[in-house]
């Protein structure tokens, strides 16, 4: 057994995103009085830990993170029984309710100046659960007062680990985009080459409406880039699985273009089934006739060969009339040549077919 004691408790088992999902999907079965008091009780903990922790003659006084987890626990409870809707109506109606309860609570701890990773945490959470402009006033005949945003977020500019202030900006920023400060978008870019996957996946997964809209084309470029060669097949398919990425026209574009040039330039032949993720709408028709050279050139492997021919037929729905299997009799026969079974085959009598049709219609124009 680990002994996870002092400093060494947030990166331990006590902390894990499992542990704290569980705990918040426990809470939501409080009652509001349980809860409220519950909360309370947190939030003066933390309050006084952090208030001795940052008093220089106190300097073996905890940092508080331990209350401060049992807050995201909680806050993350409530998101999970607001926006999940099969715990049926009468349950997610009194979550609610109990959110919108201990607002005020929640709202007083955003602008502690506590441990950077954990305080920021805490703040995206709530931030997730409630909207920006129920954070920042007061509910009515509340004593408490609003927060000042922009004093929340240089707070935490300098983080030595800023995951959790990048998703509260985010968060901050997605509802309020004249919120956004200069000199702490720039910072982003240059965090994100470095930044864990988990990080990178849960931007791109979440916010990458604001992404396509905040950063320029290089910086959207860098940013792709990053995440197509440090994340897994898998997680990237997540990401492009996202219906309304694809309505991103920019950002669709650019995922387009590196995947291409990745599978073009370094074979990486795995991500040809990402490409079969995104719409033949989304492509330029530069990037179509790119992709038909480049799928016929990996045809012949058998790894891919079926899903090659697929995107082949699925591309030249909208031809370029330039790629090489348009214009190229004999690129058709190597597609019979290095057809390995009934299916592949099958697939290049398909595209033969298209062929022709497009070469009949030219005909005739």
């Amino acid at each position: 057994m680990h002994n996870y004691k002092g400093s060494n408790l947030p990166n331990g088992l006590f902390y894990s995103d499992t542990l704290l999902n569980e705990m918040g999907s426990q809470s939501i079965h409080l009652s509001q009085v349980q809860l409220t008091r519950l909360i309370e009780e947190l939030v003066s903990k933390y309050k006084t830990a952090i208030e001795l922790g940052n008093n220089p003659l106190k300097e073996d006084v905890k940092d508080g993170s331990a209350y401060a987890y049992g807050l995201i626990a909680l806050a993350l409870g409530l998101l999970y029984g607001c926006t999940d809707g099969s715990l049926g109506s009468s349950l997610t109606k009194t979550v609610i309710a109990n959110a919108d309860h201990v607002i005020d609570q929640f709202r007083s701890v955003i602008s502690y100046k506590g441990k950077g990773g954990v305080q920021y945490r805490l703040i995206s959470t709530v931030f997730m659960l409630y909207r920006l402009e129920d954070i920042i006033r007061a509910k009515p005949g509340s004593k408490k007062r609003g927060l000042h945003v922009p004093l929340i977020l240089s707070l935490g500019s300098s983080c030595p680990n800023p995951d959790y202030y990048f998703i509260s900006a985010f968060r901050i920023w997605e509802q309020n985009p004249t919120l956004i400060e200069p000199d702490q978008l720039q910072k982003f870019t240059p965090y994100f080459k470095k930044s864990p996957t988990w990080f990178q996946k849960l931007i791109f997964s979440r916010f990458f409406v604001l992404l396509n809209t905040i950063l320029n084309k290089e910086e959207l470029e860098l940013a792709v880039q990053t995440l197509v060669e440090n994340n897994s097949v898998e997680d990237l398919k997540y990401i492009l699985s996202n219906s309304y990425l694809h309505e991103q026209v920019n950002l669709i574009q650019i995922f387009i273009g590196c995947l291409l040039d990745r599978i073009s330039k370094h074979d990486e032949l795995n991500l040809i089934s990402i490409l079969s993720l995104i719409p033949v709408f989304c492509y330029k028709k530069p990037q179509r006739e790119e992709a038909l050279n480049v799928l016929l050139k990996s045809s012949p492997n058998s790894e891919v060969a079926t899903e090659s021919r697929n995107l082949i037929v699925d591309l030249l729905q909208q031809p370029t009339f330039k790629s090489n299997i348009e214009s190229n009799p004999s690129a058709l026969f190597s597609l019979f040549e290095s057809a390995n079974d009934e299916t592949e085959l099958q697939l290049s009598v398909e595209i033969v077919k298209i062929k022709s049709l497009l070469t009949e219609s030219q005909r005739k124009l």
